[in-house]
């Protein structure tokens, strides 16, 4: 579904302007490149160079500048596919897609083309707001369907920014407003018109999202869409398996493989994982982790998962994991996580999972 463009992603649109080989811009932006100066020196053609600059604004605003420069000695001619010169894909830290500039902008179909004699630049600026503190990474490309045009650019988002994101549960709409819980705690929000849009295409459940923290009312500005996100509620402790779950550890246990937990979903392997932790099964529990990767004896696993002092931890992790009913996973190719919070904790927890010859294993670093 085409979306108008979003308020607080500020793409200046702008016609490109175009620069002579000396570096003056041309201000008519409109019109069609103008000759490049004459150089006394013999121009050396080279090739169509592709670049972006990226400047922090502050308050979760960054500036991307995009350019075409044209160093060949032939003129080059560039057709796009829409109005639409120049698109983007925003991605968090973890590499994560967050959203892509044609997804989200209604552009015109209009096919257009650029023209640059040797020496002349194409740039185009766009603004991109709403963003957390933290560090992005981007693809900048031209519209034209080739992946090999894109520029990756990294950067950072500065600790000014009045914007913060996360998953919780959307619970309901009303009106204008929506209603987000964490846990059994629940919180209204308001939405822009972007995300009330968005939410028409969510069903209730598992949500990621930017908010604006204000006096009066929070306002979400956009959701992110979360590929392989689903939400657990439990009734009870996750350290309380079913039969079946049992039966499976048992034979993990029997067989000292992984092999029994073949068809197992992630969150069914995590709740077994903890399960025959806090039961200090420590010799079944080297199963969960994929052949080799512990790079240690089961012998010494069962040592060192007995220490006095890892016991007593462990002891006060499963205490407070008890008390978690609600529970995030996201499964992206063959790595899934576990998101969850405990009480008093300031931070989510993230169990990590790989899945090797088809089946969920516990990472060898799993909680993060």
């Amino acid at each position: 579904m085409m979306k108008k463009i979003p308020f607080f992603v500020l793409s200046s649109m702008m016609v490109a302007s175009l620069l002579t080989g000396c570096g003056v811009t041309d201000t008519n932006t409109g019109a069609t490149p103008k000759d490049p100066e004459q150089k006394e020196t013999e121009v050396i053609a080279g090739e169509i160079v592709k670049d972006a600059t990226i400047t922090n604004e502050g308050n979760g605003l960054v500036k991307v500048v995009f350019t075409v420069d044209n160093q060949t000695a032939d003129v080059v001619k560039i057709d796009l596919s829409s109005g639409l010169s120049v698109d983007y894909i925003l991605y968090d830290s973890a590499g994560n897609k967050m959203y892509q500039l044609s997804e989200e902008t209604l552009a015109t179909l209009a096919l257009q083309t650029i023209e640059l004699k040797q020496g002349e630049k194409f740039e185009e600026e766009i603004e991109i707001g709403a963003l957390p503190a933290g560090d992005y990474s981007i693809d900048v490309f031209l519209n034209n369907g080739e992946k090999a045009n894109e520029v990756k650019k990294q950067f950072t988002v500065s600790n000014d920014s009045m914007y913060q994101r996360i998953q919780a549960e959307y619970v309901k709409k009303d009106g204008s407003l929506i209603e987000i819980a964490f846990g059994e705690e629940k919180l209204t929000y308001r939405l822009t018109d972007f995300a009330a849009e968005q939410l028409n295409e969510l069903a209730p459940g598992p949500v990621d999202f930017i908010y604006h923290e204000r006096v009066d009312l929070q306002t979400i500005e956009r959701f992110i869409p979360v590929e392989g996100l689903t939400y657990v509620k439990t009734e009870k402790s996750v350290l309380e398996v079913n039969d079946q779950l049992v039966k499976t550890l048992e034979k993990v246990k029997e067989s000292k493989s992984s092999t029994p937990l073949e068809g197992l979903e992630p969150f069914e392997v995590f709740a077994l994982y903890m399960y025959t932790q806090a039961g200090e099964d420590y010799e079944t529990l080297y199963y969960f982790y994929p052949e080799g990767a512990l790079n240690i004896s089961v012998e010494q696993f069962v040592k060192e998962g007995k220490d006095v002092t890892n016991t007593e931890n462990t002891q006060a992790f499963m205490k407070k994991l008890n008390e978690v009913r609600d529970f995030s996973v996201i499964t992206k190719g063959e790595e899934g996580r576990v998101i969850f919070k405990q009480d008093g904790d300031v931070s989510n927890l993230t169990f990590q999972m790989v899945k090797q010859n088809g089946i969920w294993h516990v990472h060898p670093m799993p909680l993060q």
